[in-house]
Parts: structure tokens; C-alpha cells; sequence
């Protein structure tokens, strides 16, 4: 037999006060009488009293459930005996540095308590011995302290979860910058339009403008040829006048002559 299954061999003291009817009230006599019967699941669930739900739950088998009973109890006549099966259901749960620390709050209340002492140094023990197994092995965690860690997510899967939402975040916040972009660059499309079209009307108008100063001008150039050309017949016709009545003069002169001769 191993130094392990030897040390386990050795029976752990459980105090419990006898179990008499006189030590229950009347609401807890069916209780009682399950538990009498070796019904302990069934009397641990009728008990109301911490101390005899522990006790009972403890016979059960159920010592985490006997632990946590125990140290609910208030009642200071069966309260250090509750603190040590307390300790002693934890041991029997083979969570012993749990155990380890109630069996010192027992020696601290209790110096002469024998078994708690005897107790204490057999979860060292094994303590020890497990420490020297699995040195890798966490320290022992109080059970709402394991749901809270099977809660939380691992560190791991949160960088994941933040690297996810980043990426998501990134991929939105191009999406926006391309569409803005995609704005802007037909924002200006439309502003250079409207610059060319404004350029080509403001053309058309030079242009027109020009035509028409040109006409203007050519039509000035022809009214003064024309007033140009109306003036040298007016002045050829007045020389032709002016020619002819000089020569009707001198043809009148000259008859004049003839006559007086």
C-alpha cells in the first residue's frame, strides 16, 4: 500500500451532536425521521438548520454542499464543532489548502483540539505531495471563483474578439473614405464642367461680339465709299454746270458782238 493510500486510510473525526427528536422543533420532525432512515439526501433538504443540513449532507456525500453549510452556522453552542467538520468536508472534497486554512482558524479558537492538529498536518501532506506531481498545477480556487473564471473569456480569445472589431472598424472607416473620395472627385468633374462650359459660352460671346464689330465696320466702310462716291458726282456735275453756262456766256458774248459790229 502507497504512503498516499495509507495516509487517506486514516478515519477523520466528524462532531455532530447525537441526533435525537429533541433536537428539532416541530416543523423539522419529518426531517427527522429521513434522516433516522438513512435518507440523507432527502433530510438534507428539509433541514433548515445550517448545522443539521450540514451533518446531513456530509453523511450524503455531498461535501461541498456540507462545507458551505457549515459555515453558514451562527448558533455560538455548535459553532467551533461546525467550523471543524467544516474543515474535515473539505478534506473529504481533497481540497485540502481550503481545508489546511480551517483547521488553523480551529487551533487558533482550540490549541488542544488533538484531531484538528492531526488533520492539519495530513493536508500538508498531501499538499506537498501535489505540489511535487503537478508543479505546474494552480493553486486551488473556491468554486464561485472557478464559474467566474469559466465566465470570463481568456485573454486570448478577447485580443481576438478586439483584432475582429478592429479589422471590422478599419473596413468601415475605408469604405467611408473611398465613397467621400468617389464624391469629391465627381464634385470636381462637375465643377470642371461647368468651368469649361462657362468658358466655351463666354468664347461664343467674344466671338459673336467680334463678328458684329467687324460687320459694323465693314458697313461703315461701304456707307463712306458711297457718301465718298456721291460727292465726286455732285462736284463733276457742278464743274460740268459751271463748264456750260461759262460757254453759253462766252457763245452769248460773242452774238453780242457780232451784233454791235
Amino acid at each position: 500500500m502507497s504512503r498516499r493510500a495509507r495516509l487517506l486510510g486514516i478515519p477523520l473525526t466528524l462532531l455532530a451532536c447525537s441526533v435525537q427528536a429533541s433536537w428539532f422543533d416541530n416543523a423539522e420532525q419529518e426531517a427527522v425521521k429521513l434522516y433516522q432512515a438513512g435518507q440523507y439526501d432527502a433530510a438534507a433538504a428539509r433541514f433548515e438548520d445550517p448545522y443539521r443540513r450540514g451533518v446531513a449532507q456530509y453523511r450524503a456525500g455531498d461535501y461541498d454542499g456540507a462545507a458551505a453549510s457549515f459555515s453558514a452556522v451562527t448558533r455560538p453552542e455548535v459553532r467551533d464543532e461546525a467550523l471543524y467538520n467544516q474543515g474535515n468536508a473539505l478534506f473529504k472534497a481533497e481540497r485540502y489548502a481550503a481545508a489546511a486554512e480551517v483547521y488553523e482558524q480551529v487551533l487558533q479558537r482550540q490549541p488542544e483540539h488533538g484531531d484538528a492538529r492531526y488533520n492539519l498536518g495530513l493536508a500538508r501532506i498531501l499538499l506537498a505531495e501535489a505540489s511535487a506531481e503537478q508543479p505546474e498545477q494552480q493553486p486551488e480556487q473556491k468554486p464561485e471563483q472557478q464559474q467566474q473564471k469559466q465566465e470570463k473569456p481568456s485573454d486570448k480569445q478577447e485580443q481576438q474578439q478586439k483584432q475582429e472589431e478592429q479589422k471590422q472598424q478599419d473596413a468601415k472607416e475605408q469604405q467611408e473614405q473611398e465613397q467621400s473620395g468617389s464624391q469629391q472627385q465627381e464634385k470636381k468633374q462637375e465643377q470642371q464642367s461647368g468651368e469649361e462650359q462657362k468658358e466655351q459660352k463666354e468664347q461664343q460671346q467674344s466671338g459673336e461680339q467680334q463678328k458684329e464689330q467687324e460687320e459694323q465696320q465693314q458697313s461703315g466702310e461701304q456707307q463712306q465709299e458711297s457718301e465718298q462716291q456721291q460727292s465726286g458726282e455732285q462736284q463733276q456735275e457742278s464743274e460740268q454746270q459751271q463748264s456750260g453756262e461759262q460757254e453759253q456766256e462766252s457763245e452769248q458774248q460773242q452774238s453780242g458782238d457780232q451784233q454791235q459790229e
